[in-house]
């Protein structure tokens, strides 16, 4: 009997970068207030948790647990993938999936244009929170 090889499962980095993309298009999947993202059906949100949860981070604080239930900024999940873009993406992935809630500015302000968006988005009001799965 031959032993079929499984497929590899995907780290973070790579199920990011296969299953989201930058786009310059106002009809795109996600709006991160940075740029819009375009996410792949083909994702799927446990093979997504999956990767999250077997991820440990080499920057900023490896024990983050984006799963948790806390609230987690871009500039905290950029510091522990490696990369604030790929970070972005994640979040915005994890949203289409509804994995978790993304938060921005547009979220709480009630007026205001978007300089002040952006300028709240680059202090860090780029989030995400879960309900508690891992």
């Amino acid at each position: 009997m031959l032993n079929t090889p499984t497929p590899r499962t995907l780290t973070l980095h790579e199920y990011v970068a296969t299953f989201t993309q930058i786009v310059t298009s106002p009809e795109c999947d996600v709006d991160v207030v940075f740029f819009r993202v375009a996410c792949s059906s083909e994702a799927d949100a446990a093979s997504f948790q999956l990767a999250v949860d077997s991820y440990r981070g080499t920057f900023g604080n490896p024990e983050l647990r984006p799963l948790n239930g806390m609230v987690y900024n871009f500039i905290e999940l950029g510091a522990w993938m490696g990369d604030q873009e790929l970070a972005l993406r994640m979040m915005a992935l994890g949203t289409y999936l509804e994995v978790w809630r993304l938060i921005t500015p547009r979220d709480v302000l009630t007026t205001g244009g978007s300089a002040e968006i952006y300028a709240l988005a680059k202090i860090g009001m780029v989030a995400i929170v879960t309900e508690a799965v891992s």
